[in-house]
């Protein structure tokens, strides 16, 4: 699922050979194996993100049953440290739905404008805690809801809403309750 060239791969989940629970430095710099599951890092995802006006997200995403899902943002970007790294998308469409967006009329549950967190810098909204502690990985999280693509990888398919692990795309599974299998998240110059 390529949509034309010229992506580069930023994230990639395959198999569960790499810990996403990771601290803030390792998010930082990167981390993993290009050919199989890695971050890229959110410093090299900034300059990529950055450094032309126009530039796109596609994310795509494979259940345990092996069906593909999309999504495309026609416009995305990191922000540097400063910002904590804060993600903005815009201009979704796909298969998958937009997870990056509240879902419901409590705009706080949107992770699109969040900056990202880890354990030991907690940006998200979760009154109880950190979501990076509760998700196991970071994430831009919100209240801990609608997508986690850097949660724990789980074995056996299915995933409990309620539950803090998964690879979760909440426009999904939410209503099927299958944690994501693979995972990879591309952007390029539109």
């Amino acid at each position: 699922m390529t949509n034309g060239g010229g992506w580069t791969i930023f994230q990639r989940r395959s198999h569960k050979l790499v810990n996403f629970e990771m601290d803030r430095f390792a998010y930082q710099a990167g981390f993993g194996l290009v050919e199989d599951d890695y971050w890229l890092g959110l410093d090299n995802i900034n300059i990529l993100s950055t450094k032309d006006p126009n530039v796109e997200l596609r994310i795509d995403i494979w259940d345990c049953q092996d069906n593909a899902f999309y999504e495309h943002y026609n416009k995305f970007s990191v922000g540097d440290v400063a910002s904590d790294y804060i993600l903005t998308v815009a201009g979704p469409s796909g298969t998958a739905g937009d997870a990056f967006s509240s879902s419901s009329s409590d705009i706080s549950l949107s992770q699109n404008g969040r900056g990202f967190t880890t354990t030991a810098v907690d940006n998200d909204t979760w009154a109880f805690g950190n979501c990076a502690d509760r998700m196991k990985g970071g994430w831009w999280f919100s209240g801990c809801g609608q997508a986690n693509l850097n949660g724990l990888y789980i074995d056996d398919c299915h995933y409990q809403p309620l539950s803090p692990y998964g690879i979760v795309w909440g426009t999904l599974w939410n209503i099927n309750e299958l944690s994501a299998y693979k995972t990879v998240m591309k952007l390029r110059k539109s």
